[in-house]
């Protein structure tokens, strides 16, 4: 049985990452005003990868309870075939050029410009670290905020 709770990389199922040819995106499933009272807002993200295309989706954990949620809500948004192998918690993308690499917390304060990046899905398991560096890097969503990523 294969352990979820290991990396992507100690599972050998990283893709190879080059920087020079890779491009990202991030994308925000809930309203931007959706920050609660104390102006962070807590939410669940997945990452994927379309060839050298690396994609980080995340909304709030109170409209996206599971990482299969924010998943599924993306794929509806661009048309990407699917099916939910256990509802409501996980589910599977059919189109074999998509790849999914894990998911995690994401803990956004506007207010403080910071985010927090964190855990692991129960589904999907750890997230690809070098995915997620990439995209923080090179993603223009997290030019003016100060990013934590704990492992």
């Amino acid at each position: 049985m294969l352990d979820l709770l290991k990396s992507y990389q100690d599972r050998s199922l990283t893709l190879p990452l080059n920087d020079g040819n890779a491009t990202t995106e991030v994308v925000e499933l809930s309203a931007p005003e959706s920050t609660g009272a104390t102006g962070v807002i807590s939410c669940k993200f997945v990452v994927l990868a379309n060839s050298s295309h690396y994609i980080l989706i995340f909304g709030d954990v109170q409209k996206y309870p599971y990482h299969a949620n924010v998943l599924d809500a993306y794929s509806q948004q661009t048309g990407l075939a699917r099916h939910w192998i256990k509802q409501p918690d996980q589910l599977h993308l059919d189109d074999p050029q998509f790849r999914l690499l894990g998911g995690g917390y994401l803990d956004l304060d506007r207010q403080r410009r910071k985010v927090r990046i964190s855990g692991s899905s129960k589904a999907y398991g750890f997230f690809d670290s070098e995915a997620v560096r990439l995209i923080v890097k090179n993603s223009s969503f997290f030019a003016d905020f100060a990013v934590s990523v704990e492992y």
